[in-house]
Formats: C-alpha cells, sequence, structure tokens
C-alpha cells in the first residue's frame, strides 16, 4: 500500500470513532425542549412569570424574607393597605368622623357644686341630633326625671355662628335676652318643666343650651352652669 492510502484510511477510521462517541453521548442523554412558559426543568408546571431563583439555582444566602404587605411602624404591625383604604374612605366621606367633643364641658361634680343637688346622676347620650364633627350632646340624667343636659354647635365663621344663633331662638318659645348674659349673647327660656339657656361664645365660634328641670336649678342656678361651660369653650 501507498503511503497517502494508508494516511487515509486513518483518517478515515478516527473520523468513525470520533462520530460513534458523540452518538453514544446523544443516545444517553437525548436533548429536551422546555418552555419556560409552561414547564419547569422536572417537567412539572411553573408559572409564567418567575417568582425567584430556578430549581437547579442556590438562592444567595444574605437575602432575608420580606413580606410585601406588612411595614413595621411604631412597634405595631401596620397594613398599608388597610389603611390607604381608611382613608381613601375619609376622602370621599365613607368614614364617619370623630364627633365634637364636649363630655368636659359639664360634669355632674359641676351639677352638684353649682345647683346644691344631692341625687343619684347618670352621664348618658342625648336623643335628637346625631352627633357630628360640628355637634354634640351629653345628658347627665337624675334619678326619676330628665336632670340636665347640654348641646354645643361649632362653626368654620363667625357670619354662620350669629346666624344660627338668631334662628335658634327662634325656635325657643317665649324666649328672653339675658342682659346679665354669658359670652357675647344669651337668652333663656322655660316650657313644660325645663329650663334653657342658650348664649353665643364668638371667640370659640360655637354656641351651646344648658337645659335642666325647673325643680333642680333656678334661672341664676342655670345661668351659672352655662357660664362654667362658656369658660371652657
Amino acid at each position: 500500500m501507498k503511503l497517502r492510502t494508508k494516511i487515509a484510511l486513518g483518517l478515515v477510521v478516527a473520523f468513525a470513532l470520533t462520530m460513534a462517541c458523540k452518538s453514544g453521548e446523544d443516545d444517553s442523554a437525548p436533548a429536551v425542549d422546555v418552555d419556560v412558559g409552561t414547564a419547569s426543568v422536572d417537567g412539572t408546571a411553573a408559572p409564567t412569570t418567575a417568582l425567584g431563583p430556578s430549581p437547579t439555582e442556590t438562592p444567595p444566602t444574605n437575602t432575608a424574607p420580606v413580606s410585601p404587605q406588612i411595614e413595621v411602624l411604631g412597634g405595631r404591625d401596620r397594613r398599608p393597605e388597610t389603611e390607604a383604604s381608611r382613608e381613601l374612605a375619609a376622602r370621599l366621606g365613607l368614614a364617619p368622623p370623630d364627633p365634637l367633643f364636649v363630655s368636659d364641658l359639664l360634669t355632674r361634680s359641676d351639677v352638684r357644686e353649682l345647683t346644691g343637688y344631692g341625687g343619684d346622676l347618670l352621664e348618658t347620650s342625648l336623643e335628637g341630633i346625631a352627633p357630628g364633627p360640628d355637634y354634640n350632646a351629653i345628658r347627665i340624667q337624675a334619678a326619676g326625671g330628665y336632670g340636665f343636659a347640654l348641646q354645643v354647635w361649632q362653626f368654620d365663621e363667625v357670619r354662620q355662628l350669629s346666624n344660627q344663633f338668631r334662628r335658634l331662638r327662634e325656635t325657643y318659645f317665649d324666649s328672653q335676652l339675658d342682659p346679665a348674659g354669658v359670652a357675647n349673647e344669651s337668652f333663656a327660656a322655660e316650657f313644660q318643666g325645663l329650663r334653657h339657656y342658650a348664649f353665643l361664645h364668638r371667640a370659640a365660634k360655637s354656641m351651646a343650651v344648658v337645659t335642666c328641670e325647673t325643680r333642680y336649678c333656678d334661672v341664676t342656678q342655670i345661668r351659672a352652669l352655662a357660664q362654667r361651660v362658656a369658660n371652657r369653650c
């Protein structure tokens, strides 16, 4: 055999052996075409959006778990979505605002001190107008009777206050302006066993009505109750 023929035969044999080795590798590990949108590497269903490292990757050890729903503020767990809902409801007028705070304007101690009443007294609500950010009322009920009450209105402007006070007086039968007066303007009225004393307080942009049963207070005493309220407005 000539030398060139031997070299050619050797190259053919080497090529054949190389192809056989590659064919063996392909048979033992067939190629897999994976759709990452529908399946994972192990053949189970997978989401279309990656939520973290793939099963073959090692997650970083310095990553701490984070909850996207809870934010720690002031030592309390706060849920931003709940807080945001409350704020939105308030802006839309869906959340009831806090009523006007009046419970400290007239107390049972005031009643006992200024009227001399010595019986049982119970603080309760006054039915009628619903409490709101510009109105509230309290009732100090005496045993077996109406007792005492306080109603307070507050306004944004003095003009509103003056107009509403005038209208308030028109709702009371036979009301009389009080020259001694409490605050800037006041009147008194009496009807069906109840004595009323109303006053206008411009500095506080508020008006109030104190009520008591005629058997528990006279004109001087109810004026003193109203003055105590006015001093705290």
